[in-house]
């Protein structure tokens, strides 16, 4: 089994957007992996934002749109339309990108799992 930490570390690494915008970080976070200094390593990944706390912070920026509501009765598994899905799955795409183009290239790393998600309401769900 591969070791949380490790993992952790492998995301950051492979991820062409966190690179972009937290590459020291993870450069120092693989220095202490290196060197075996686990306690020192996770610290400096601790830093770096996750999928899911860039997804919350996301989220909290639609608070007060419409879109919001939806997509959170879509994050707790509450049974939509699939087009009212596939609409406020798409506007936060849309949001992600925003970001992107103001200076927060991490949000790219978002993209994909929105894309599956609406790619599975779209030929999966009926």
């Amino acid at each position: 089994m591969i070791d949380l930490l490790k993992k952790r570390l492998l995301e950051c690494v492979t991820s062409i957007p966190l690179q972009k915008s937290f590459g020291i970080d993870i450069s120092l976070a693989e220095a202490h992996w290196a060197s075996g200094n686990r306690e020192a390593c996770e610290i400096v990944l601790n830093r770096i934002p996750t999928i899911e706390s860039l997804s919350a912070e996301l989220l909290e920026k639609l608070r007060g749109k419409r879109v919001f509501k939806t997509l959170k009765q879509i994050n707790e598994g509450k049974d939509l339309d699939r087009m009212l899905k596939l609409k406020a799955l798409s506007s936060f795409f849309t949001h992600a990108v925003i970001e992107c183009e103001q200076g927060r290239p991490e949000f790219e790393i978002l993209l994909p799992q929105i894309l599956e998600s609406i790619t599975a309401i779209t030929f999966f769900e009926r």
